[in-house]
Formats: C-alpha cells, sequence, structure tokens
C-alpha cells in the first residue's frame, strides 16, 4: 500500500425535469434597524419611492409597520435578483408588489419594466415565501414557466 489517498470526485446530479422550468431564484435578508432608520430619516419619501400606494397604506395600519415593511422590502430585493435585474434596465422597486389574496396569504405581482422582463422570459408563476423574526425579514422568489 502506497498511502495515496483515492481522490475524491462527486458525481453531479442530473437537473430534474421539473427544475428545468425555473426562470428565476432570488433571496434576500432585511435588517429591520435598516429599515426603521429609513423611515425615521426620509418618512413618506422613502415609502413613496420603494412601495406602491397599497404596500405602505396597508403597512402603515399596522400597529408595528416595520417588519411588514421589512418582509416587503426583501421581496423586492429577491424578485430583482430572479428576474435577473441589473443596473440600468429601468426596473424599479414599484415593478414588484407584494398583495395579499381573500385569505391574506401574500403574492408577488409585477408591474412596468419587471412585467416585460418577465414576459420575454415566459414567466407563468411566481412562487414566494415571506417570514420576519425579531430583527430580520426574509423573502424566496422563484419564477417558473410551463413546460
Amino acid at each position: 500500500m502506497t498511502g495515496r489517498r483515492k481522490k475524491f470526485i462527486p458525481s453531479i446530479p442530473a437537473i430534474p425535469d421539473n427544475a428545468r422550468n425555473i426562470v428565476g431564484l432570488g433571496i434576500d435578508i432585511v435588517a429591520r434597524h435598516r429599515v426603521e432608520r429609513m423611515l425615521e430619516s426620509h418618512g413618506k419619501r422613502f415609502l413613496k419611492r420603494c412601495f406602491t400606494k397599497e404596500e405602505a397604506d396597508y403597512c402603515m395600519t399596522r400597529p408595528d409597520p416595520i417588519p411588514d415593511l421589512a418582509v416587503r422590502l426583501a421581496a423586492k430585493e429577491a424578485g430583482f435578483k430572479a428576474i435577473g435585474a441589473r443596473r440600468g434596465m429601468g426596473i424599479g422597486w414599484k415593478d414588484f408588489e407584494t398583495v395579499l389574496d381573500n385569505e391574506s396569504v401574500p403574492f408577488l405581482t409585477l408591474h412596468g419594466k419587471a412585467k416585460d422582463r418577465g414576459n420575454i422570459e415566459g414567466v407563468e408563476t411566481i412562487w414566494m415565501s415571506l417570514t420576519h423574526e425579531d430583527d430580520w425579514a426574509v423573502a424566496v422568489v422563484i419564477l417558473t414557466k410551463n413546460p
């Protein structure tokens, strides 16, 4: 025995057929204190720049609007990443909107340039998961198309 170890080469699993329908994936985490500081410093200007009127109105009616604002900001950031947005594409904060359905389940809608980009990429379904706890808000967005 020479004492040499056999080199381990991991095998790369095949991509499942249903995963081929994924157009984009984005995740983001936002610190609560960051949103609190922005709201204190910039107030309505921050709300108007980053959120749709409906998002801002909903959040500001909550007893503590910061967690709701933070998780929506995380959803927008995750949306940017999932759609593949880069500077110069003209996609803005309000092109992503978190909306509640009739059962208060949040979902993400695309507007403006984000919607245009989604159409080009063939996006048909947007999957989103949101959570906020203590100091953090997290969002995951998955964009899919039909086979």
